[in-house]
């Protein structure tokens, strides 16, 4: 190679040229081949180490010279030691060097250098320079795969966070936490930092950490998620709280890899446990003297324990009652079901249900049986605790009000007029100090079209199926009605308003399932209202607040659940009135459009704009998106209000198109719903007709939440629209979760990046990490990138060293009336 004094000053440019450019490793890759070819007169290469096998960066001196790895080390792998290989070998094969690049001891790739037939063998000097290269390079090579490794470990942030119900961790194969999200901070008290890195044991109570690794090793075992499992763990103050976890192993999942550890706190039920076992001798004395039948069954069913009072119902002496399994008083026709139930009460958890009986001497009766699981002080399932009353005198009476005509003929649900009877006896009964009534009114969504498609016998069938299924998640002292058509009611006594959540959040599953209309399959929503009876009020006025509940949970969007209030009411009104104010302001041509200008960040010139609409209302003033959009959304008025923009738009876009030299394109945003109208392609390829304008002058902008919401259909639809020519946008990417899978199929023209990654590109690290990112995938799909939100003249010159295409944003315009852009815009 040249003089010492020629490879100092080529080292130190070389360094430099690292420093200043950044640590990009290709270019590095190919600088580092260029400098050593050209010292040497020789040819080199580069390899970077992927998953164990060299990858080629670079390459540079002569074709007929190339290095292959394999030719100078048959293993085909570079090791750290020793630092250099020298190949003296025949004619054809030359001198030669291969240099490994070593991280912390990691060798993360190789530098290789030949020299051409004949030519002189590599010297010290020549091993010390090619040394010093290749460290250089190692830095550049290992930044770069921390890059890439940044790059996972946000992606899978994301999948955590839309999995994340409570606390979530994602342990690595050894247990150490590597991402902490969801609920963790609130249920422990520790800070995400406090915890990432750490063993997750550490945080285990010592009683607890053997039978912890052993679920570890069971999860690492096999894929997938295990039992629910019951831990003490350590939070911030010092203090012990028990934790229900479940770990999934989803080490293979790209986007995850890690064991996915959700949990939540359950001190409450074992310090009430733990409060029963200490209590016994003390509760001992009043089961005996209680009202209700107390039985206790291990967990095959035998007895554990009786009171008196069960043994009377069952008319049996108490010393025959223990020994005794609980199958043994079942009718025949009853014990499937029964035993299904004691299989399923450790998961099933507390659970009150009627249970037919029979006495010694053979009389059939009905017991009302509440019934818990009962564990031990290590989580181990021991048996259940039943208390048992006998309802049979109420069920005949039941049954003598059905003969008087009280139940829905086609359901076999209460009817009005018992709703009526069941809800006032509720109400007169009501302890003012205690849980109160609730009723829960629901109203099946699009039952018409169910009737309109199939026919009103499938339309019967269907009702008596939500019927079914509404009768299986209530308790048995509550009532549920069918008061005509596809409205149902149900009366809750002694509900408390989470219980009443929790019923409502049941229903609302159990209806979601689809329905099997004798070979037709049919999937529908309801909507559900919830009234909490106050003191003074009657059945009629309780019924009236839970329809209005209802009819409120509707207007949201359907399938929900509303709970009554006083402001309801006035709400509803006040949205009455905010459809007919924009039904008014759209017919008198009310909305009008501006434009915020969009900057080639390169050339400083406006290549683009966004149509933002405003509504100039007569006596509010002038009105922004946020105060009319989403009453536009809730009313169905969206897409009428989104022909008016998109037709003012195109109207807009020809005059500069005749105008210009250089006319902007013009951008609009497009809601879900109007996505996914069916008159959206027809108007699009009527405005750009009528006004003569070249269709890659308009780009339609869509948010992450709007592709993904049905990302199947969105493909198709986006096919649809960018065959017309126009041009398609993501906006506030970033704010929401989208898949790359999706996105590379979805025809896009440009990727907006959202407004709060790009404020915090100054200050915040990670922000200018996911604009870096956001901009290199861009570019990788051939998108152009707009940064939203470019307040200043720093974040400007800062997107620009990031190579993003344009800029929008208070630095370069307010969003102005189409006269003041004509201003910025070259003319004819």
């Amino acid at each position: 190679m040249a003089g010492s004094a020629d490879r100092i000053e080529a080292l130190r440019r070389f360094g430099a040229g690292l420093t200043w450019g950044g640590p990009r490793t290709a270019e590095a890759a190919r600088a580092a081949a260029r400098l050593l070819a050209r010292m040497s007169g020789d040819a080199a290469a580069v390899w970077e180490m992927r998953g164990g096998l060299p990858v080629l960066l670079a390459r540079a001196g002569r074709p007929e010279s190339e290095v292959p790895l394999a030719d100078l080390l048959p293993a085909g792998r570079p090791s750290a030691e020793p630092a250099a290989w020298e190949l003296h070998g025949a004619d054809e094969v030359g001198p030669g060097l291969l240099i490994p690049l070593v991280v912390a001891g990691r060798v993360t790739g190789a530098v290789g250098v030949r020299r051409r037939p004949g030519g002189e063998p590599y010297d010290e000097d020549d091993l010390a320079f090619g040394a010093a290269v290749a460290d250089r390079l190692a830095v550049a090579v290992e930044v770069a795969r921390l890059d890439r490794e940044l790059t996972i470990s946000r992606t899978r942030s994301h999948g955590l966070l839309q999995r994340s119900v409570d606390g979530v961790l994602v342990l690595d194969a050894d247990g150490v936490i590597r991402f902490v999200g969801g609920a963790v901070s609130g249920l422990l008290g520790w800070e995400h930092r406090d915890l990432l890195g750490t063993a997750a044991v550490d945080l285990v109570h010592p009683d607890d950490i053997a039978r912890k690794r052993r679920q570890i090793a069971a999860t690492l075992a096999r894929t997938g998620a295990q039992l629910p499992f019951d831990v003490r763990v350590r939070r911030a103050d010092a203090t012990w709280c028990w934790v229900e976890d479940r770990i999934t192993n989803l080490l293979d999942d790209p986007e995850i890899c890690g064991l996915v550890v959700n949990f939540h706190d359950v001190t409450e039920r074992h310090e009430a446990q733990e409060a029963l076992r200490r209590s016994e001798t003390r509760y001992r004395s009043i089961a005996e003297t209680a009202q209700e039948g107390i039985w206790v069954i291990d967990p095959g069913g035998q007895t554990v324990y009786a009171n008196q009072k069960l043994a009377e119902m069952l008319d049996r002496p108490l010393d025959r009652v223990y020994g005794l399994n609980s199958v043994d008083i079942v009718p025949e026709e009853s014990r499937p079901g029964h035993l299904d139930r004691l299989a399923r009460r450790e998961r099933t958890g507390h659970e009150v249900y009627e249970l037919p009986f029979l006495r010694a001497d053979g009389e059939a009766r009905v017991a009302q049986v509440s019934a818990s699981p009962l564990f031990d002080g290590d989580g181990g399932y021991v048996g259940a605790l039943g208390m048992f009353t006998d309802i049979t005198d109420r069920k005949r009476a039941e049954e003598q009000l059905e003969r008087r005509a009280l139940y829905d003929g086609l359901t076999g649900l209460a009817n009005r007029a018992l709703l009526t009877d069941r809800l006032t006896l509720a109400l007169a009964g009501r302890d003012e100090s205690g849980p109160g009534v609730v009723v829960q009114f629901l109203d099946l969504d699009h039952f018409k079209s169910v009737n309109d498609s199939y026919g009103h016998a499938a339309g019967d069938r269907l009702l008596v199926q939500v019927a079914d299924r509404l009768r299986s998640v209530v308790r048995a002292a509550d009532t549920v009605a069918r008061l005509g058509g596809d409205e149902f009611v149900v009366v809750c006594p002694g509900l408390d308003e989470r219980g009443a959540n929790a019923l409502a959040a049941r229903t609302l599953t159990a209806l979601a399932a689809p329905f099997d209309l004798g070979g037709v399959e049919v999937q529908l929503s309801a909507s559900v209202g919830i009234a909490h009876a106050s003191a003074g009020q009657d059945s009629d006025a309780v019924v009236s607040a839970a329809d209005a509940a209802m009819l409120e949970a509707k207007r949201r969007g359907r399938g929900s659940q509303v709970t009554f209030d006083p402001a309801v009411a006035a709400r509803a009104a006040t949205r009455l009135q905010e459809a007919v104010d924009l039904r008014r302001g759209i017919a008198a041509e009310e909305f009008v459009l501006e434009y915020q200008p969009q900057r080639n960040l390169a050339t400083d010139r406006v290549v683009a704009v966004e149509a933002l609409v405003r509504w100039r209302h007569p006596t509010r003033g002038t009105l922004y998106p946020a105060d009319f959009i989403p009453s536009a959304e809730r009313n169905g008025l969206i897409v009428p209000l989104g022909r008016v923009v998109l037709t003012a738009a195109c109207r807009q876009a020809a005059d500069w198109a005749r105008g210009c030299a250089e006319p902007p394109r013009v951008a609009v945003n497009i809601s879900a719903r109007q996505l996914h109208d069916e008159r959206l392609v027809g108007l699009l390829r009527e405005r750009l007709q009528a006004e003569a304008i070249p269709a890659e002058l308009l780009r339609l902008e869509l948010t992450e939440d709007t592709l993904m919401a049905e990302p199947h259909r969105s493909v198709e639809l986006l096919h649809t629209l960018r065959a017309l020519g126009v041009g398609l946008s993501v906006d506030d990417f970033g704010s929401g979760y989208s898949s790359l899978a999706y996105l590379t199929r979805l025809s896009l023209a440009e990727l907006k990046i959202d407004r709060g990654f790009v404020a915090g590109l100054q200050r915040d690290g990670d922000d200018r990490e996911v604009v870096r990112a956001a901009i290199a995938m861009g570019h990788a799909l051939e998108l152009q990138v707009v940064a939203e939100g470019v307040e200043d003249a720093d974040t400007a010159g800062a997107l620009r060293d990031l190579d993003c295409d344009l800029g929008q944003g208070y630095l370069f315009g307010r969003p102005m009336p189409p006269a003041d852009i004509w201003r910025l815009l070259k003319p004819v």
